[in-house]
């Protein structure tokens, strides 16, 4: 059986291992965007104490993708800058996006991060774009702008101007997670 060079905990993964890791992972991030859906759906026609539940259990689905996500990147200053940026809660994003935007995003974020974690060729530079342009539609319905002006977001426009597709890559994927993690306090940011 054919080793990669992915170690981790000082355990050597075989190819066959990781491909099954990954599709494991993968199967999970569905689930977790199905039941996002759900919650979200759920949230939409509750009210009280009900919405309260569904705005809870939103946050743990999150927290389990979190979990099959990180590690991730630490970007000095993205934690700012998207708090300046975001200006409305995690919930409303099934709404203004959909379901399926949503799904896919919270699927290939756990895909992609595989893929730069292990691809080592230029193929990897069409899932850094497919990124990137969901990372943005992201950031609009967040913001509740048409646009975003990268010159007022000076570590935005680095992220997105960045040339290696693997470092962009990840470093889109922490984009992606820390906005959403950062709608979920939409309130305190008021």
């Amino acid at each position: 059986m054919a080793e990669v060079d992915y170690i981790s905990n000082n355990t050597t993964l075989s190819l066959t291992e990781t491909k099954f890791l990954g599709e494991e992972k993968a199967s999970i991030a569905k689930a977790i965007a199905d039941l996002l859906a759900i919650a979200s759906a759920y949230h939409d026609i509750s009210r009280g104490s009900e919405r309260k539940h569904a705005e809870e259990l939103m946050k743990t689905l999150v927290y389990k993708w979190l979990e099959l996500i990180t590690p991730i990147q630490y970007v000095p200053g993205l934690i700012d800058e998207l708090s300046r940026i975001i200006r409305r809660p995690f919930w409303d994003l099934y709404t203004v996006l959909g379901e399926d935007f949503m799904n896919e995003l919270i699927q290939e974020t756990i895909v992609f991060k595989e893929k730069a974690l292990t691809v080592k060729d230029d193929s990897l530079c069409k899932y850094t774009s497919l990124m990137e342009a969901k990372a943005i539609k992201l950031l609009s319905a967040l913001s509740d702008k048409d646009h975003i002006d990268l010159e007022d977001y000076p570590v935005l426009a680095t992220i997105f101007s960045e040339n290696g597709c693997s470092s962009k890559l990840l470093k889109l994927i922490t984009l992606v997670l820390q906005a959403i993690l950062i709608s979920f306090n939409f309130n305190d940011l008021e």
